[in-house]
């Protein structure tokens, strides 16, 4: 799988919700996955998790994508608090970061196993 993009945003215009995207290829060509949450959430990972503040939202599809692979092909879902707090449980906060920056950076970042990535 190589990372294209990840990136998101909270719209708190009538109920505050936030938007973590990543956009991918693998052998079905481009796809993307989209997680939608609360934006009140977002306080409670940040107490928890060493995430620095504004990036849950820019690396929380990367980072499920990451723990949980098999949904690579969803579109779209909505996850809640308890859910989004096991997404972050025993991830490697620093290679995530790595990723995520690197992806930011558009350098190619293909992914074969993210055990090997030390990302798990």
């Amino acid at each position: 799988m190589k990372f294209l993009a990840a990136r998101g945003q909270c719209n708190r215009e009538e109920v505050s919700m936030c938007s973590s995207v990543v956009i991918y290829e693998d052998q079905n060509g481009q796809q993307y996955f989209e997680i939608r949450y609360a934006e009140y959430i977002q306080q409670k990972v940040l107490e928890r998790f060493a995430i620095e503040e504004g990036d849950v939202v820019s690396i929380l599809a990367l980072a499920y994508l990451i723990k949980y692979p098999e949904y690579k092909y969803r579109k779209k879902i909505l996850i809640k608090e308890e859910e989004l707090m096991l997404v972050f449980e025993d991830l490697n906060m620093a290679a995530i970061y790595d990723l995520y920056h690197k992806i930011e950076n558009a350098e190619e970042v293909e992914v074969d196993s993210f055990r090997h990535y030390h990302l798990i």
